[in-house]
């Protein structure tokens, strides 16, 4: 009977909807972030308070604009935050760092996505131009990895690879993001005919 009850709790959990928290931030808090580059910020600062202005007929229709691309912005800070969220997951589900260490958790992170993709609804976007990057970072840190093991393991060395792999994975993600915003403007000033 016991074997059955935690069956059937694997089951449900395996089947249900993927989510990390419930956690809402604004987009212009997430793109403070130093890793955001000054452009993004002003491209986004001129697409809400220069050219929803210049190119709308009436207040109302500015603000009604104005309104929905910041809570198209909210929506990819949102869905970005989820996303980097995944690493930690996927990196406590694989567990311990062995040589396909840094692929497992990138093909983790992979197949979660598509699902976080599909919550947020951004499949129309082509966001996955650049998850190659992730992908040959994670083949050269196991390149690095294996070459470490074999020489005489020192903590420090591996200290250094891991801090190293960290700092490679969130310059690309924070370049992941940024397309990602860039993508999602050219899109909004097209929408409502802003260009």
């Amino acid at each position: 009977m016991k074997i059955n009850y935690y069956l059937l709790y694997f089951i449900v959990l395996l089947y249900s909807p993927f989510s990390l928290s419930n956690e809402h931030i604004e987009y212009d808090d997430w793109i403070k972030n130093e890793i955001f580059s000054k452009n993004l910020i002003k491209k986004i600062d001129n697409l809400i308070n220069l050219k929803v202005n210049s190119k709308t007929q009436s207040e109302n229709q500015a603000k009604k604009i104005k309104k929905i691309i910041i809570s198209n912005l909210n929506f990819i800070a949102n869905y970005q935050n989820q996303y980097k969220n995944l690493r930690s997951f996927c990196s406590n589900q694989i567990g311990e760092i062995n040589f396909e260490y840094f692929l497992l958790v990138e093909n983790c992170i992979e197949n979660k996505d598509k699902k976080l993709m599909n919550e947020y609804s951004l499949s129309e976007f082509e966001f996955n131009n650049t998850k190659s990057l992730l992908f040959d970072n994670a083949e050269k840190f196991k390149i690095k990895f294996i070459s470490l093991h074999s020489h005489e393991v020192k903590k420090e060395n591996y200290d250094i690879i891991m801090k190293n792999y960290k700092n490679n994975i969130e310059e690309i993600n924070y370049k992941i993001f940024e397309d990602q915003f860039n993508i999602l403007l050219i899109y909004l000033e097209n929408k409502y005919k802003l260009n």
